[in-house]
């Protein structure tokens, strides 16, 4: 995701203005040329502060018609209206102008199409709305480099257009901009790196302990655990074992798990690094409305689709290769997350159930209460007809 402004600031200016002003008639040449340079140098002294509201550009299509040439606009989404085309509108480049409203640029719409010819698009339509009195600035060394190419040769900003509005609009998978400004949004949450969970992490119970329960018997295991989950200690194990407090999950398998992530983790392969990169993916922690302390874990790809994590197939190299994006900040802490990950793998058929039953309970109390208010209802109509005729 790049600022629109830095594009701008940054394009090759010289390139651009001949694209601009391209086979325009001599009576405009000169006035165009001096004003889109004078627009440029205006865009290089706007600020727009990181706290400002930003849209995200995610097409140029026509909009309509003007004395019967088509009308092109670039359309974007609010960060805070969602993802969907539905949430898209036009560009307001007349506050862009004014610096009230940041612009990003997702990076596969920049690589759709030719920066330079996009960028004079852009200018071509905030001259449109930039105020006729800006300060008039020129450099005739600039100009005269390419003032005699562009007065034989032909317009070319609609052909420019229709080749913008086909590659982003009919070439330009629409789930890969999706995904893209998702992504932005996941990453302004709390982002968690494997690294920093499995670098620091600390054996909270010796390993000698853990290996010798490992091999004891399931009652064993069970009584331990149990009394792990209530004690004071506040561990990965304490944080796994409380998972599930109608039946407390065996810490061995925990301690395997891990075991396993440890050892998965230095042996990671360049290939699976790329292969992460490549597809977008990374692990969400999102918050579950029925069930607070089991949340919704899931890995989306660069096209937006949501595989959950116990269904996932990916080998555990792959996974840990995933940056880990903490919709729910109720779960930041590494130990807690690593507990999460470890009891999603473990007991992916009982993270269901629990998650199935919360949601089940919270639906039946939702009909209870509609019940409940309709039963009131009824009740107060069934009295107003009682008294309404006594009073008669």
């Amino acid at each position: 995701m790049k600022k629109v402004l830095s594009v701008l600031k940054e394009c090759n200016i010289r390139n651009v203005l001949f694209y601009l002003t391209e086979g325009l008639p001599e009576k405009r040449y000169e006035k165009m040329l001096v004003r889109y340079y004078s627009l440029y140098c205006m865009i290089s002294e706007i600020w727009i502060p990181d706290c400002m509201r930003e849209t995200i550009i995610t097409g140029f299509r026509q909009t309509g018609r003007k004395c019967g040439n088509p009308v092109y606009s670039f359309l974007g989404i609010r960060e805070d209206s969602g993802t969907g085309a539905s949430c898209e509108e036009l560009v307001e480049w007349e506050t862009f102008l004014k610096g009230e409203n940041g612009l990003l640029i997702p990076g596969c719409v920049m690589g759709a199409v030719d920066e330079e010819q996009m960028v004079a698009e852009m200018f071509w339509q905030m001259e449109k709305v930039c105020p006729k009195d800006i300060s008039v600035k020129k450099n005739e060394k600039l100009f005269d480099s390419f003032r005699e190419y562009s007065h034989c040769g032909k317009n070319r900003l609609s052909a420019i257009a229709k080749v913008m509005e086909k590659s982003l609009n009919y070439e330009l998978d629409q789930r890969i901009v999706r995904n893209e400004i998702r992504e932005y949004m996941e990453n302004k949450s709390i982002v968690v790196k494997w690294g920093d969970i499995l670098e620091n992490w600390e054996e909270p119970v010796p390993e000698r302990i853990m290996k010798h329960l490992t091999k004891a018997n399931m009652l064993v295991r069970q009584a331990f655990s149990r009394q792990t989950a209530s004690g004071s200690s506040d561990n990965v194990y304490s944080k796994f074992a409380r998972m599930d407090p109608e039946n407390t999950p065996d810490i061995c398998r925990c301690y395997s798990e891990i075991k396993d992530i440890c050892s998965c983790y230095r042996e990671i392969g360049l290939s699976d690094y790329q292969y992460v990169t490549e597809e977008h993916m990374r692990i969400i922690i999102e918050h579950n409305p029925s069930a607070p302390n089991m949340p919704i874990i899931y890995i989306r790809d660069k096209f937006g689709e949501k595989t959950e994590f116990s269904e996932s197939e990916l080998e555990l190299g792959r996974l840990l290769c995933m940056d880990i994006c903490m919709k729910d900040e109720k779960y930041k802490d590494p130990d807690l997350i690593l507990a999460l990950i470890a009891f999603y793998r473990e007991y992916p058929i009982r993270v269901k159930r629990i998650q199935r039953e919360a949601l089940l309970l919270k639906f039946t109390g939702i009909l209870s209460i509609k019940a409940k208010e309709g039963k009131d209802v009824m009740t107060e109509v069934s009295m107003d007809e009682k008294y309404g005729e006594q009073s008669v």
